[in-house]
Parts: structure tokens; sequence; C-alpha cells
């Protein structure tokens, strides 16, 4: 079944193409400019996300739960009960603080 890594290759791929097609580009810079700051709904999301314009940090929400090991008698794989989710702007360094650490610079 699908991993959460699933999850991270497909969101990077739709937005991918997804700015490659707003950008009618492949040119990185290009592509980049267009994800900044526009945000989306993935189908695997239930809210939205977006792309820092500042540090392209991407915003999405955090969920934390606990495990069944065994999953359900239904399914195997449903080995999570999801306790709380937080909002990326709750949870995320703000941009000052990122800067402080990460110096993000377009190439000239």
């Amino acid at each position: 079944p699908p991993t959460a890594r699933s999850f991270f290759g497909y969101t990077a791929m739709d937005r991918i193409l997804w700015g490659i097609n707003e950008a009618k580009s492949t040119d990185s810079v290009k592509i980049s400019k267009v994800l900044e700051g526009a945000h989306f709904q993935s189908p695997l999301l239930d809210t939205t996300a977006f792309f820092r314009k500042e540090d392209h940090q991407l915003m999405w929400p955090m969920w934390t739960g606990t495990i069944r090991p065994n999953g359900t008698p239904e399914d195997k794989y449903d080995i999570f009960d999801l306790i709380d989710k937080q909002p990326a702007l709750a949870i995320e360094q703000t941009v000052t603080e990122k800067a402080a650490v990460c110096k993000m610079n377009y190439p000239s």
C-alpha cells in the first residue's frame, strides 16, 4: 500500500507539473517563482497547503496519532488513530527564524 513517501512523491510531481504548466517552461527558476505562495488542494489532504514565498518551505499541517500495530479487522494497514492536527503556521519556524539559518537566493 502507499506510504508517506508515496504521498510526498505524488505531491512533488503534482506541484512540479502544475508549475511547468503555469510557467509555460521547464526552467527551474521560472517554475519556483510560479510556486511561490501558490496555495493548492491535494486530493490527499483535508486542507490547503502552499510553498511559503520567502523561503519555499512547504507549509502543511502536522498530524499526531497513536499506533495500532495490527491495524483493524477490516484493514491491517489502518494503523493510526489520529488525535490532533496542527496548522503549518503554528509549528513551522517563522520567516525570520528560518532566515537566520537559511539563505535562499536565485542564480544570477
